[in-house]
């Protein structure tokens, strides 16, 4: 974080902070999965201690009914009927999940939403 402060020339704010974790957190996921399947067991375990460390400072995670909700009511509000309202939904509800949900999940509920 200390980087890219130095690098954009200014402090980073929560929510930028909270994106920084995200990615960095993202990456250990992706390299401890690749870890795991190729049988490199010494560094998935530092992968998976890393993961343990950054989620320590993250939101509490929602879960997927809580998810569901928030996409119900937000497909309601807006009163979308078809994929094309897909880009407005996902707008809002990345801003209300910020760091408490996987953006690809709620991708997928909200298309699943739209569809069904």
């Amino acid at each position: 974080m200390k980087q890219i402060e130095i690098d954009r020339q200014t402090e980073l704010d929560d929510a930028q902070v909270l994106e920084v974790l995200q990615k960095q957190l993202k990456q250990r996921q992706e390299s401890l999965t690749i870890f795991t399947e190729n049988g490199r067991d010494d560094l998935a375990t530092k992968e998976q201690f890393e993961i343990d460390i950054i989620n320590e400072f993250m939101p509490q995670q929602m879960n997927q009914d809580e998810i569901m909700a928030l996409v119900n009511a937000e497909i309601a509000e807006q009163g979308a009927t078809s994929m094309r309202d897909m880009g407005s939904v996902m707008g809002v509800l990345k801003n209300k999940t910020a760091g408490r949900a996987d953006p690809a999940l709620i991708s997928k509920m909200v298309k699943d939403a739209l569809q069904g």
